[in-house]
């Protein structure tokens, strides 16, 4: 079966499942996030990889028919989980966006295309939604995923738009340059841990600023925690998370931390280097072997070597 076959062969199998297939599926996807969100990085719907391994391939293939049941459920499943573990579906509803962008266009109409529709109307649209969800009001322990929600904010909103840097300042300046807010010092001062937590308005005009606003107030409140301690020692707060959760969730710290290193010996190819021909023609010109004064250069460059090793006494 040739590679075209195949593939339309899988574009039929998407477009055959029904809305209940769909959402089992896909909450099975979301529940093992932690397991296959960085098995790869091709999202291409023509991939070989099975979209059951891969969770972003899984949605590309299937959102054009059930992206608003694909909606529901990713708020459905993050619910139901603890916080600490919810951080992987935002890296998730991340990658998303980063895919479906570049193909969101419009028509001859001026109307979005179905991967547009989604973009705007869900996963940009309902952001300040997750966020609230990855970072819960009155959930301390859940401020540890506050420095990776940052991350994938900007991420979102540098692939989506231009926010300036005087936009951004709340999440990027230093501590040192961040106030903490005149209310936050008065609970201190009472030693009282119930103060305020921002919520995202549901139909806010601008949700990208509503979800800065939410970032920004999340920040506020690790750093009056962080001043808590400093001023009166011990902080109790309320841990409902079992031991194996946060095991877990060390465990896929430590395996994102290892993923992201992966790609950084990864360099821009300099104009100065070799195409591809040239270095095949090279290749097949010295494919018999070394020559004689190859070996006398490789004996010259063993007698430096040696020499650098001996040491004056």
């Amino acid at each position: 079966m040739s590679f075209s076959a195949i593939t339309l062969l899988q574009n039929v199998t998407a477009r055959s499942m029904d809305s209940l297939e769909a959402r089992l599926k896909f909450i099975e996807v979301i529940k093992s996030l932690h397991k296959t969100l960085n098995v790869s990085r091709d999202t291409s719907p023509s991939s070989t990889q099975p979209a059951a391994t891969e969770p972003v391939h899984f949605y590309l293939m299937h959102y054009e028919d059930h992206y608003e049941d694909f909606h529901s459920c990713l708020f459905e499943v993050t619910a139901s989980m603890d916080s600490l573990d919810r951080l992987n579906v935002l890296i998730y509803w991340s990658r998303l966006v980063s895919s479906l962008w570049p193909r969101a266009s419009k028509d001859v109409n001026g109307q979005p295309n179905i991967a547009g529709r989604v973009v705007h109307d869900y996963l940009l649209k309902d952001l300040g939604r997750m966020l609230a969800l990855v970072l819960p009001e009155h959930d301390w322990k859940a401020l540890t995923n506050l420095p990776v929600a940052t991350d994938v904010f900007l991420h979102v909103w540098r692939t989506v738009g231009s926010p300036s840097a005087q936009d951004i300042e709340p999440l990027t300046c230093r501590r040192e340059s961040f106030p903490l807010d005149p209310d936050l010092r008065g609970f201190i001062d009472r030693q009282s841990l119930d103060p305020a937590w921002r919520t995202p308005k549901p139909d806010a005009s601008d949700s990208m600023r509503e979800a800065l606003l939410l970032l920004v107030d999340r920040r506020a409140k690790a750093i009056f925690l962080q001043e808590y301690y400093r001023a009166h020692g011990a902080v109790s707060v309320p841990a409902s998370t079992s031991a194996s959760t946060i095991l877990h969730r060390m465990e896929s710290d430590r395996e994102r931390h290892k993923k992201s290193k992966e790609h950084l010996w990864f360099t821009d190819r300099d104009s100065s280097m070799l195409e591809l021909a040239e270095f095949d023609a090279l290749w097949q010109q010295h494919r018999k072997g070394m020559t004689r004064d190859d070996y006398q250069d490789v004996k010259q460059l063993q007698r430096i070597a040696q020499e650098s090793y001996l040491y004056q006494i």
